[in-house]
């Protein structure tokens, strides 16, 4: 018998098969990882600012005076007094928004003393993920996530 030659070597279609595999495997993760990057936003620019929050606890009863943090929902900003210092959650990237506050006045009051004005203040991205920041009067803060 004679047998040939032998070809080896991948056919047009093998290769084909091969790519549209790997181009649905890569949508598929270009997706999960838009949705990691959006929470991971969300989770930073809550943290932050709960950490703001302690930090300026910390001075108002370092320094003997009192701090005020104003909430704007529709500017989507905050601002810490005195020093008019402006922050926004924006700046984190992914939509980051402030979206409500139960502070009455959208305004935290830090005593020189620790106590705070009691609330909590909500923030969502783009993807509906949100992050509750609750602050009780002795100055503890807990953000709690919601993630989509």
């Amino acid at each position: 018998m004679n047998r040939g030659k032998i070809i080896r070597g991948f056919s047009l279609i093998e290769l084909l098969i091969v790519v549209a595999i790997f181009g649905i495997v890569a949508s598929m993760a270009s997706l999960t990882w838009q949705r990691i990057v959006a929470n991971g936003a969300l989770r930073t620019a809550a943290r932050d600012l709960a950490a703001d929050i302690a930090l300026y606890r910390q001075k108002a009863v370092g320094e003997g005076v009192e701090y005020v943090v104003t909430f704007n929902v529709g500017d989507n900003n905050y601002t810490i007094n005195p020093g008019n210092i402006v922050k926004s959650p924006a700046s984190f990237g992914s939509g980051c928004a402030i979206a409500a506050t139960t502070f009455s006045g959208d305004v935290v009051t830090i005593q020189a003393r620790g106590l705070l004005s009691k609330g909590t203040l909500t923030m969502a991205n783009t993807r509906g993920s949100t992050a509750t920041i609750t602050v009780n009067f002795a100055g503890r803060t807990r953000v709690e996530f919601d993630m989509q």
